[in-house]
């Protein structure tokens, strides 16, 4: 299922993108923007006939609804539960039953796939403070528009404002689940005893600690993405894929892709980088989970 997930909202961003963009005199001469937008702008262009006075935009919006209400449908007819995880540990189940639950959880899966996106973006921008022209970032900076188009210091309080109303928008609409803490003499004795109105907002709080640190996980699928891509283009001897997926990996791993580890011909940077995000990510997600756990409403 999550699979599936990724796939259609890396599908479905191309047409948010077009929300903010307008095809009207614009020419991508970068390979990693012209197919993709092409692709949307012949979507938009086979609809036109149907819909001849509704602007690009509306149209982009409605081939968007679609294809959030046709996943939905999908995994509704297909019977796959849905589960919306964040910091890898805790989760949310929909509280409504059938296609319903299904729509919302549909909906909701691609808001945080755009904040997590928005996460990753800033996550480069800080390893990388000087903006950069090539090909990947220039391409990755169009697709987080308009998160992109902010200033730097307000994209923190906007990134962090977004993660806040979804994590509060799924403890609405779902079910919460946490993992069990393993008892131990450091974490059982930590207990915050405060009101109910208190912890409710302690918990929303840590929750969206914990959605905006998932930018690390972001950074780590497309890490795992563009190295396996790598080394499927070498095995197929295709240069040009190759190229991407290098080029893209060097985005990534800002500052730390320009100064590689290598050992005779082996690249060891993208598994030191990897191990990285794993232990930033492991050591935030244990830390809120104690911090949840600790929470007594009085």
């Amino acid at each position: 299922m999550e699979p599936i997930l990724i796939v259609t909202d890396l599908l479905l961003l191309l047409f948010w993108v077009r929300l903010w963009t307008i095809s009207e005199r614009e020419f991508h001469f970068n390979p990693f923007l012209s197919g993709p937008m092409r692709l949307v702008d012949g979507v938009t262009s086979f609809l036109r006939p149907i819909l001849p006075f509704v602007p690009e935009r509306a149209i982009s919006l409605l081939i968007l609804m679609f294809g959030l209400a046709f996943r939905a449908v999908l995994f509704f007819r297909l019977d796959f539960p849905w589960r919306l995880t964040l910091g890898a540990i805790f989760a949310f189940t929909p509280k409504a039953e059938g296609l319903t639950g299904a729509l919302v959880f549909s909906l909701l899966d691609f808001l945080f796939f755009i904040a997590r996106f928005w996460s990753l973006y800033l996550l480069i921008q800080i390893l990388t403070p000087v903006f950069r022209r090539e090909r990947a970032s220039q391409a990755f900076h169009y697709a987080a528009q308009p998160f992109s188009l902010m200033r730097r210091g307000l994209q923190l309080v906007v990134l962090v404002a977004v993660h806040l109303i979804l994590v509060h928008e799924a403890s609405i609409y779902g079910h919460f689940g946490m993992p069990s803490l393993p008892t131990t003499p450091a974490f059982s004795t930590l207990t915050l005893n405060v009101g109910p109105a208190v912890a409710e907002w302690l918990r929303l709080g840590w929750l969206t600690a914990a959605s905006v640190a998932d930018g690390l996980l972001a950074m780590r699928t497309c890490l795992l993405a563009f190295v396996f891509g790598g080394l499927a283009a070498a095995l197929v001897q295709n240069p040009g894929l190759r190229q991407v997926c290098q080029e893209a990996m060097d985005v990534l791993m800002g500052r730390f892709g320009r100064r590689p580890l290598q050992v005779g011909l082996f690249d060891f940077t993208p598994i030191l980088f990897f191990v990285a995000i794993n232990l930033i990510h492991g050591f935030l997600a244990s830390a809120v989970l104690v911090l949840m756990t600790a929470v007594k409403p009085g």
